[in-house]
C-alpha cells in the first residue's frame, strides 16, 4: 500500500485497472491523505476493463434476479400492508408521532414500499462503497419494517418458492375466463361417467341470467383474493397474525360454501389454469429481462476511450456500440416511474425498464402505452437504485440509434451508420416501430411500440402460420415496423421469446434473427 501511495496519484489508473473496486476500496481509503482523490476516481470508473473477457460490474443473472426478486417483495409488502389496513384493530402500527408530524413526512411514517427502496438503495450502495455509516442506516431502515410487522426474509423466501409458479392475477383471469364462457372443469368421476378421457374437458354450468354469472365471478375472485391473503400474512408476517389469520380463514370457509352450491368446480378449474398458465412466471420474465441486457451489454468492447463491437459479435437492430453517459436516475424514477410490465403468455406489454434499455426515455413511455395488447397488463416496480445505475446502464454498451426521415429512403428508419456489422442495424429493436410523426412535410419521425393489430397482420404463410406480424418498411407507409409473434399453443412476442420459429431450435438472438430476416426478405427500397 506504502508503494501505491508514495508512487502519487497518477498511478491509480493502473492499479484501477487491475483491482476490483471492492478491493482497491478496501486497500486505500483509510490513507487518509489520498482520501478524497481515490474517492473520486473510484465514483467515475469505467464498468468494463480494457481485456474484452472482463467485466467488472455485477453479474447480469444476479442483477436481474435481485432486481425481478425485490418486484416481488415490494409487492408482497404492498399487499400486506393493505390486508392490516383493513383488517388489524392497530392499523399499520405506524409511530406515535406520525400523527402529529407536519411538512414533510417522515420516512418512518411513508407506506413500506417507500421504506423498502431506501433499503435496496443502502445495500447497492454498501455493495459499492462499503462505508460504515450505511451500514447503520440499513440496520435503521430494517428496524422501521420490522416495527411494521413485515419480513423481508420471509417475504424473500416466498418470492423464491413461487418463481416459477404462475402468476396469481392470470390464474385469477383464467378462473373468471371459465365463468364467463360458462363453463367448468369436469372431475375425474364425471368424465369417467361420460367416456371422456380428455383432462381438460369441460362442461357447461347451469347460469340463468348475467347476475348469476356476475355473482359467482364475484365469489371466486373474493375466494382467491381471500386465499392470497392468507398466504401472504402466513409468509410475510414478522409478527403473529392469528386473530386476522382465523378472520380470513372463516370468511373462506363461507365463500367455499356458496361456491359449491353453484356446482363450479373451483378445485379442478385452479388445476386447469395453473397448467395453462405455465409459462406465466416472474422466472420467464427474468429470462427476458436478462437476455434483452446482454444483447445490449456482451457484443461491445472497450478499447482506450472507444467503445465497439466485438468481432465475433455485433449488436442488435437499432443500436449501435457508444460510449455515454446512459442513465439518469432522478427522471427515470420519477418520470417513468421504474415499471415494466411482465409478459403473459399471449402478449407483451413491455413498460419502461425495457423501453429505457432499448430506446432511452421516448421508448420507455411508448413501451408502456404498449398495455393496449390484449390482456391485462401486469406492471411492477422494478427498484432500480441510484447507486445500481452503472451496473444497468454502463457507460459502452449498444444504444439506441436516431429514428429519423431518410431522404434517400423516402420515409423513417433508424439512422444509417457503419459502425455496426448488422445489416439491418436500421430496423427497430423487436418490439418498436419507427414511424412518422405529424406530416410529411415535416419529416419528423419518431419511436413507438408496436399494438395487437401490428401483431396480428398475415405473413403469408411464413412455415404455416407459425409467425405473423409487420416487419420493415410497409408499403403504403413512411414507416418501419419490427412487429413479430410466433404463433403456437402458447403465441409468443419475439421481443419476449427465448427461442426462434424455425426447426432449429435457435436461440433468439440478434444473429438468428438477421437469418430470419433474411428469410423474409426484409430490404430498405427506395419511394417516390
Amino acid at each position: 500500500i506504502s508503494v501505491i501511495v508514495s508512487s502519487g496519484l497518477p498511478c491509480l489508473d493502473q492499479v484501477m485497472s487491475m483491482l476490483p473496486r471492492s478491493v482497491f476500496a478496501a486497500l486505500l481509503l483509510p490513507c487518509v491523505a489520498y482520501r478524497q482523490q481515490v474517492q473520486s476516481l473510484i465514483e467515475t470508473a469505467t464498468e468494463y476493463n480494457d481485456d474484452e473477457s472482463v467485466v467488472t460490474s455485477k453479474d447480469v443473472n444476479k442483477m436481474v434476479m435481485q432486481a425481478v426478486e425485490r418486484a416481488c417483495i415490494d409487492q408482497l409488502a404492498e399487499a400486506f400492508e393493505q390486508i392490516l389496513k383493513d383488517n388489524s384493530p392497530d392499523g399499520l402500527l405506524l409511530p406515535a408521532t406520525c400523527s402529529t408530524a407536519k411538512g414533510t413526512t417522515p420516512l418512518e411514517c411513508q407506506p413500506l414500499v417507500e421504506i423498502l427502496k431506501h433499503r435496496w438503495n443502502t445495500e447497492d450502495e454498501i455493495d459499492q462503497k462499503m462505508r460504515s455509516f450505511l451500514k447503520k442506516r440499513l440496520t435503521a431502515l430494517k428496524d422501521m419494517i420490522r416495527q411494521r410487522r413485515f419480513s423481508v426474509k420471509g417475504a424473500r423466501l416466498h418470492c423464491r418458492k413461487h418463481v416459477a409458479e404462475p402468476r396469481p392475477e392470470a390464474v385469477k383471469d383464467c378462473l373468471v375466463k371459465y365463468v364467463t364462457e360458462g363453463s367448468t372443469p369436469m372431475t375425474s368421476r364425471q368424465r369417467l361417467h361420460s367416456l371422456t378421457w380428455n383432462s381438460s374437458a369441460t362442461r357447461k354450468l347451469n347460469l340463468e341470467g348475467e347476475s348469476t354469472s356476475s355473482s359467482l365471478k364475484g365469489l371466486i375472485v373474493r375466494r382467491f383474493d381471500l386465499e392470497r391473503k392468507l398466504d401472504v400474512l402466513k409468509s410475510c408476517a414478522y409478527k403473529q397474525t392469528k386473530s386476522i389469520n382465523r378472520e380470513i380463514e372463516s370468511d373462506i370457509k363461507l365463500v367455499k360454501k356458496d361456491i359449491k352450491r353453484t356446482q363450479f368446480s373451483y378445485h379442478h378449474s385452479l388445476q386447469q389454469c395453473s397448467t395453462a398458465c405455465a409459462n406465466d412466471t416472474l422466472s420467464n420474465s427474468a429470462s427476458m429481462l436478462m437476455r434483452i441486457e446482454e444483447e445490449l451489454r456482451v457484443a461491445v468492447i472497450k478499447t482506450g476511450n472507444t467503445c465497439h463491437e466485438k468481432e465475433e459479435s455485433y449488436c442488435p437492430e437499432g443500436t449501435v456500440a457508444d460510449m455515454r453517459r446512459a442513465f439518469d436516475p432522478v427522471k427515470f424514477g420519477t418520470v417513468y416511474a421504474g415499471l415494466f410490465a411482465v409478459y403473459k403468455p399471449t402478449t407483451m406489454a413491455a413498460g419502461a425498464l425495457i423501453g429505457f434499455l432499448v430506446g432511452g426515455p421516448p421508448t420507455a413511455a411508448a413501451f408502456m402505452a404498449a398495455a393496449a395488447i390484449p390482456g391485462p397488463g401486469f406492471v411492477v416496480p422494478v427498484p432500480i437504485a441510484a447507486a445500481a445505475a452503472s451496473d444497468w446502464f454502463p457507460s459502452c454498451r449498444c444504444f439506441p440509434l436516431e429514428c429519423k426521415f431518410d431522404e434517400e429512403l423516402g420515409y423513417c428508419a433508424m439512422a444509417a451508420t457503419t459502425a455496426t456489422k448488422n445489416p439491418f442495424a436500421r430496423l427497430p429493436y423487436p418490439g418498436q416501430r419507427c414511424v412518422l410523426k405529424g406530416r410529411i412535410d415535416d419529416k419528423q419521425c419518431e419511436l413507438a411500440a408496436c399494438t395487437e393489430a401490428h401483431y396480428a397482420s398475415n405473413l403469408h404463410g411464413y412455415q404455416g402460420g407459425r409467425l405473423s406480424g409487420m416487419v420493415g418498411h410497409q408499403s403504403g407507409t413512411r414507416d418501419v415496423n419490427n412487429c413479430l409473434r410466433v404463433n403456437g399453443d402458447v403465441p409468443e412476442l419475439m421481443l419476449s421469446a427465448a427461442m426462434m420459429p424455425d426447426n432449429a431450435g435457435s436461440k433468439n438472438s440478434p444473429a438468428s434473427r438477421t437469418a430470419l430476416y433474411e428469410e423474409l426478405g426484409v430490404t430498405f427500397e427506395r419511394i417516390e
